[in-house]
This record gives structure tokens, C-alpha cells and sequence, in this order.
């Protein structure tokens, strides 16, 4: 405790006990008691100190004697373990031995129980058939079968042959029994509906739905599973066994040398199989897809299983005749349209799932594939040729209905995007993305052809000729329609895929930055550099045109012109420049739709405003007439000529119409501005004063050019 907290801690006592003097010797004396009993509680704990560390040491001592005696006992009994373990290794790798010949022993007896287990159930199996009770015979099949993909994970190779072999054996026999009996069985309810049986129905009786639905479950009961079968994708077995008859009537009528197989006609056999599939819908649905329901393929459609079969039919039929198909392209190329109308009304009609084979499958593999290609490459470049070859090529089919957007859209043009759109609807059912992709670089080569032969018809000498606009035209269009295509569901998901398996290698993307991002981006680019440049050329071919007829208009001398009282006129030097910008004007507006119109007049108007302000405004002088003269052919005849088009055809001539308002403006205004703009003051306070004179577009300098060629101002340097 620190001095000055002393003192505090006696004055606060004192105060405490001492009221008066009388109290001072009780508290001296309670001091001195105090003072004394401390003492002696000192000198006992003094002399007992060195006793308790005398027991603690003491202790201490006696722990670490019996952790060291601790110590001695485990080193003595470790070398005890270690010495039994030594005596008792060769107990232990005989009772090794004994543990491993008992679990072998044990195999063997499991290995012969199960041998034992399926001998007995082919005996229930022969027991139940001999006694004709065949649903005690398909339940000890079923248990026959799960017991083999309970152990279809085991090594023993032999023994699971065993019981596959075993399996396989009375499938057979019980296939050939229940085959029999379901297909009598079929017989008496009407299948296969064809012929007369569609037309009138026979009478059935319940006897007959109810043992064919046990016939039904029972096939259903013996399906071998996969891991059994050698057979992929079967049929369900029942399915196999409906679809049988037909089979046995296709291969009739459509194999051999049967006037029906005729290869010209593939017609014939996929509208059999439309017209089988149409035929037996109803019983399907209605009579076994209930069975199914029941049992454990509840979710397979019984008319999907049933249209599968069909499938096949045919895709067996196409593979066998796809050979001879191919050596004549145009029986092949009528195979292929066909197959695709036939696949189409498969999955539209029928709602035939695209993840299920289909006979395009056939058309898609191998070499097949590589001719359906060459042939499609060669139709339409066969079909580019005639209509660029027409003669009405260059014409719109839509001339005397100028309300439509068509209006200018050569015909060519229209023809091509529908040829493009008949490709992309022949391939878009195909299930594969790779098969896909390769029509789209055919899609993507012709237009790099449409467009090659579009800039070589081209007139380059007249860019205003007819053709030289509907070639614009198509060009403009073929863009529009590759940007929608570009942004479709269909196009996005084929590009999804290709940069996903593969790395983008094209030259044109590289120059616009990069990997592409939209299917058709590389043919926009060169559409877009080919729009770009007829553009420019348009615009210069009408610019020149209407500079040459501007010669005596920017020579007029505008110092001099007469102060009349009459009202003015346009100048007889404008009129023929003038002139030929409005006919200019309305050609390229009959010739061209109108988005590319806008941007040619905006384009033109530009080029024009820059000509007027610095070929005949700052290169003159002007008095007050000629001030008033050139504000009135620019505001009141060259931008009207643009109000056809806009509603404020000023706004593309700001720099014509400042350099007007400060041609005309008062004297003494025109002298301050021009004095504050000579003046080495802040460009922002120029600014402002030309704001104050709506002169927003010209900058302090250009504006004081304009000022210069005013006639009665002083001039300065």
C-alpha cells in the first residue's frame, strides 16, 4: 500500500474512533491487543513451516521411489509378453491354418447348398410343368433368377455359369409353352387388327381378356433381366410375342422378290407400319397398358414398347437395303425424305419419344451419313443456282403491297432463307448434337457461297441500279434473320455444344476478338463488313453526284447580292443541286427498306451539312441580303427536303444552322460576340456566349470563322 494510502486509510479511523479524548486510551489500548496477537500468530507460523516442507519433501521422495518400482514391474512384464508371443507363434499360424481351411470348408458347403438350392427349384420348375399348375413353375423361375443377381458379384465364374445355363434352359421351355399359349390366345381376341378384323370387330368373351391377361403377367414373370440375357433393349417379352405376326407379314410382303419390295418405293413399307401402329393404338392403351400398370414395369407405355417394334421392323428393312439405296442418289434421297416424314409422324402424331431408336438412326451412321451430306450440300447448291439464275431473281414477290416490310425483298433472297429453313427442319428431329452440327456448317458454308456470289453479280459502276439495291436489300435481310436465328433456343443449344467439345478455330472469329459467341456470328461479321461497304459507296456515289451539280451554287458571290423588298426565293444556282439530292432521295427510298434508307439519308445529310459550312459559308463573304439568302435555301428548301423522314430534319444540320443564325444575327450582337471571342479569355466563357446564341455544335474557333465572312463586321486575325 503506497504512503499517501496509508496516511488516508489512519485518517479515516481515527475520525471513525476518536469522538472525543476520553476515547483516545481504549483506542491505544485495542491497538497495542491488536499488535500483539499478530505477533504471536507470526511466530507460530514460523515454526511450523519447516515442518510441512520437511512432509511435502518427504512425500515427493517416497512417489518417485514408487514410480521407479512401477517402471521395473512394466519392463519385466513387456519381456514376458514378448517372450509367450515368441513360444506361441506357431500355435497361432496353425490356428491360422485350421480358421482358413474351415472357411474353405464352408464356401465348399455354401457353394453346394446353392448348387443344391437351384437343382431343387429346377425340380419344383419340372414338377409344376408335368403337372400343367404353370404358375407355381413361373414363381420358381423368378426365384431362380433372383438368386442370381443376388450373386451375380461373385467370383466363382463356374457356378455363376451354372445357374445362368440353368436359367437360360428353362426359359426356353417355358417361353415355348407360354409363347404357344399367349399366341393362341391373341388369336381369339382379334390380334393382329388388320384387315377385316379392323373393320368389324369379333365378339369376345371375358374368358378370353382374362387368360390372355394371365398369359400376360405370367411372360412378364419369366423377362429375363439384363444381367442374363445377351441380348440389349429387348421388347418386353409379351410385346416381342404381339409384335411377331406383323413381323412375319412385313417380311412377307417387303422381302424377296415381292412386287411390295420395290426400293423406289419405301413408301409402301413405312405407311404399312403407320397404318399397324394407327390400327392397334386402341387395344394397347386400353387393354395392356393396365397389365403393365400392374406389374413391376409400370412405367413403360405399352404402345411406345409397341411402336419400338415397329422401329425395328423398319430399321432392319433400311439397313438391308441401304447398300443398293446408295449407289442411286436420287432413290436415296427419296429414301431420306421420306424416313424424316415418317419420323416426323412418329413423334408428332404418336408422341414417339426422340431418346428411342428411330429409323434416321440408319441414315446417320457411317458412310450413310457422308452421302446424306453430300447429297444435301448438292441439292442446294443445285437450288442456289436456279434462283439466282431467274429471271424474276432480283424482283420482289411483293411489288404493289408497299405496306409490308417485304416490299423490296428480292426473291432470291426469300428463296435462299427458305432453303436454309428447309435444312434446319430436316436435321432439327436428329437426336444426336454431332450429327446436327454438321448441317450447320453446311448452313454455314452456304452462306459464305450465297454471299460470294452476291458481291459478283454486284453492278459496282452504278451503285444505284436495281440490282445493286435488292442485292443491299438481301444482304440486310440474310443479317436480320441469322441475328433471330442467332438468339433462338435451337441455335443457342447446338453452340452450347460445340464449344463444349471442341475449341473454336475460326479465322473470322479471331479478328472480331475471340471465340464466337453465337452460331452465325461469322457469317454476320462478313454481312456486316459487306453492308458497311456498299453503304459508304451508296453514299459517296450520290455525294459526288450532288457536288458536281453544286459548282455554280458554291461559287455564288454572296457580298453582293442586291437588298430587294421582295420576298425571298430560293437561289437559281441551288435549284439544280437541289434537284438532283431529291431524286437521289426518292430512288434510294423506292429501291431500299427503309432501315437501310434511314441510315443512308442520315449518312448523306451529314456529309452535305460539313460541305455547306466548309465549301461555301466560311470560304465567302456575306452581306446582309446574302445572309438572309443562304439561311433561306438551307431552313426553308435543303432541310425540308429531309421532312419526309423526320420530324425535325434541322437536327442533322446543326453546324448549316448555326453558322445561319450567326450570319443573321443583329450587327451589335455579332460585334460584341466576335470582340469576346478574339479576346484571350477562358474557352468555357466562350462557350457560354455562344450558348447564349443557341450555338451549341460549333466550337469558339469555327464559330468565329463563320463570323469572318461577315461582310459588314471588321475583320480581325
Amino acid at each position: 500500500m503506497a504512503k499517501s494510502e496509508k496516511n488516508v486509510h489512519v485518517t479515516e479511523y481515527l475520525n471513525q474512533n476518536i469522538k472525543t479524548l476520553s476515547d483516545l486510551k481504549d483506542v491505544h489500548k485495542n491497538i497495542k491487543e491488536t499488535v500483539e496477537s499478530l505477533g504471536q500468530q507470526l511466530h507460530e507460523a514460523s515454526s511450523s513451516l519447516p515442518t510441512e516442507i520437511d512432509d511435502a519433501t518427504q512425500g515427493a521422495n517416497d512417489t518417485q521411489t514408487e514410480v521407479t518400482n512401477i517402471q521395473h514391474r512394466k519392463d519385466n512384464l513387456h519381456q514376458q509378453v514378448v517372450e509367450h508371443v515368441r513360444n506361441q507363434q506357431d500355435v497361432c499360424k496353425e490356428l491360422e491354418k485350421v480358421t482358413t481351411e474351415i472357411q474353405q470348408y464352408q464356401y465348399y458347403l455354401a457353394y453346394l447348398q446353392l448348387i443344391e438350392e437351384v437343382d431343387k427349384m429346377s425340380s419344383d420348375i419340372q414338377t409344376a410343368m408335368l403337372t400343367d399348375v404353370m404358375s407355381n413353375a413361373v414363381e420358381s423361375f423368378q426365384t431362380m433368377t433372383h438368386v442370381y443377381h443376388k450373386h451375380s458379384g461373385s467370383h466363382c465364374k463356374h457356378l455363376l455359369k451354372f445357374i445362368k445355363d440353368t436359367i437360360l434352359f428353362w426359359y426356353k421351355i417355358l417361353h415355348e409353352k407360354l409363347a404357344s399359349d399367349f399366341e393362341e390366345t391373341l388369336k381369339s381376341v382379334g390380334w393382329p387388327m388388320i384387315g377385316n378384323t379392323v373393320k368389324s370387330p369379333p365378339v369376345h368373351s371375358s374368358q378370353h381378356y382374362e387368360l390372355l391377361e394371365k398369359l400376360f403377367m405370367s411372360l412378364l414373370a419369366i423377362q429375363l433381366p439384363q444381367s442374363v440375357s445377351d441380348k440389349q433393349d429387348e421388347l418386353l417379352l409379351p410385346l416381342q410375342l404381339m409384335v411377331l405376326p406383323l413381323r412375319k407379314r412385313f417380311k412377307y410382303h417387303f422381302y424377296g422378290n415381292r412386287k411390295t419390295n420395290n426400293l423406289e418405293k419405301p413408301e409402301w413399307y413405312l405407311g404399312q407400319v403407320l397404318g399397324w401402329i394407327r390400327d392397334h393404338s386402341s387395344f394397347l392403351t386400353k387393354r395392356i397398358q393396365p397389365l403393365l400398370h400392374k406389374s413391376a414395369f409400370k412405367s413403360i407405355s405399352a404402345k411406345m414398347e409397341f411402336i419400338r417394334g415397329m422401329v425395328i421392323l423398319v430399321t432392319d428393312k433400311m439397313k438391308t437395303d441401304l447398300q443398293d439405296i446408295m449407289n442411286d442418289e436420287h432413290i436415296f434421297s427419296h429414301l431420306i425424305d421420306e424416313a424424316i416424314l415418317f419420323d416426323r409422324e412418329l413423334q408428332g402424331t404418336h408422341s414417339y419419344p426422340h431418346v428411342l431408336p428411330c429409323c434416321l438412326d440408319v441414315l446417320t451412321a457411317g458412310e450413310a451419313f457422308n452421302g446424306w451430306i453430300l447429297i444435301e450440300e448438292k441439292f442446294a447448291k443445285g437450288k442456289m443456282d436456279l434462283m439466282l439464275s431467274s429471271e424474276t431473281a432480283w424482283q420482289s414477290q411483293y411489288q404493289g403491297l408497299m405496306e409490308m416490310d417485304e416490299a423490296n425483298l428480292p426473291e432470291c433472297a426469300e428463296s435462299f432463307i427458305t432453303l436454309m429453313l428447309t435444312i434446319t427442319d430436316r436435321y432439327k428431329s436428329l437426336s444426336n448434337p454431332e450429327n446436327q452440327l454438321r448441317f450447320v456448317d453446311l448452313q454455314l458454308e452456304l452462306l459464305e457461297e450465297f454471299r460470294i456470289r452476291l458481291v459478283q453479280v454486284m453492278d459496282k459502276h452504278d451503285p444505284l441500279g436495281e440490282q445493286s439495291c435488292a442485292i443491299f436489300n438481301a444482304i440486310y435481310y440474310l443479317t436480320e434473320v441469322l441475328q433471330e436465328w442467332n438468339n433462338s433456343a435451337h441455335f443457342v443449344q447446338l453452340q452450347y455444344f460445340r464449344k463444349q467439345t471442341q475449341p473454336c478455330e475460326d479465322s473470322v472469329a479471331d479478328e472480331v476478338s475471340g471465340m464466337l459467341e453465337g452460331i452465325f456470328d461469322s457469317s454476320i461479321f462478313l454481312l456486316d463488313k459487306l453492308t458497311e461497304q456498299m453503304l459508304k459507296n451508296l453514299v459517296h456515289y450520290m455525294y459526288t453526284d450532288i457536288y458536281a451539280h453544286s459548282h455554280l451554287y458554291r461559287k455564288q458571290r454572296w457580298n453582293i447580292l442586291p437588298t430587294t423588298k421582295d420576298s425571298l426565293g430560293l437561289s437559281i444556282n441551288a435549284c439544280e443541286m437541289l434537284l438532283v439530292l431529291k431524286d437521289h432521295l426518292l430512288r434510294v427510298e423506292s429501291l431500299l427498306n427503309k432501315p437501310i434508307f434511314t441510315k443512308i439519308w442520315q449518312r448523306l445529310a451529314g456529309q452535305l451539312n460539313k460541305m455547306v459550312v466548309n465549301e461555301i459559308i466560311i470560304p465567302n463573304q456575306f452581306n446582309e441580303t446574302g445572309a438572309s439568302q443562304i439561311e433561306f435555301d438551307m431552313c426553308r428548301n435543303l432541310f425540308p427536303l429531309f421532312g419526309e423522314y423526320t420530324q425535325k430534319p434541322e437536327n442533322y444540320f446543326r453546324e448549316i444552322k448555326e453558322a445561319c443564325i450567326l450570319l443573321t444575327l443583329k450587327t451589335g450582337s455579332a460585334c460584341l460576340l466576335k470582340e469576346l471571342l478574339c479576346e484571350e479569355k477562358e474557352a468555357v466563357k466562350k462557350q457560354n456566349a455562344l450558348h447564349e446564341q443557341q450555338i451549341y455544335k460549333l466550337n469558339p474557333t469555327k464559330a468565329l470563322d463563320v463570323l469572318n465572312t461577315r461582310f459588314n463586321l471588321p475583320k480581325t486575325h
